[in-house]
């Protein structure tokens, strides 16, 4: 398990961050929405992996995509999101397939 650092605040409400988790290195585009929430767009080798999924507590976010068995499972846990509590109230965590 892998924590991914998540920063919040209106200067990150539209993010990119670059991350290595296991043999993927995927690229992450995180986006505060009007709504009050983050979603997500994950990208590997510049192809679209993952697009629109929310930062819902408790939920492993990718699950609709089917990754788990190839890039493994990224798990949200915490307090709801907001503009300010990204990565503070709450963290997003990668599980390696299979575990």
């Amino acid at each position: 398990m892998l924590e991914i650092p998540l920063q919040g605040g209106s200067v990150n409400a539209h993010q990119q961050q670059t991350v290595q988790l296991g043999d993927n290195l995927l690229e992450l585009h995180l986006n505060y929405l009007q709504s009050g929430q983050w979603s997500v767009n994950i990208f590997r080798e510049g192809i679209l992996l993952c697009a629109g999924a929310m930062l819902e507590p408790n939920s492993n976010i990718i699950q609709a995509w089917n990754l788990q068995d190839d890039i493994g499972k990224l798990v949200f846990t915490g307090d709801e999101t907001t503009l300010d509590n990204l990565g503070i109230d709450n963290h997003l965590t990668w599980v390696a397939p299979g575990e």
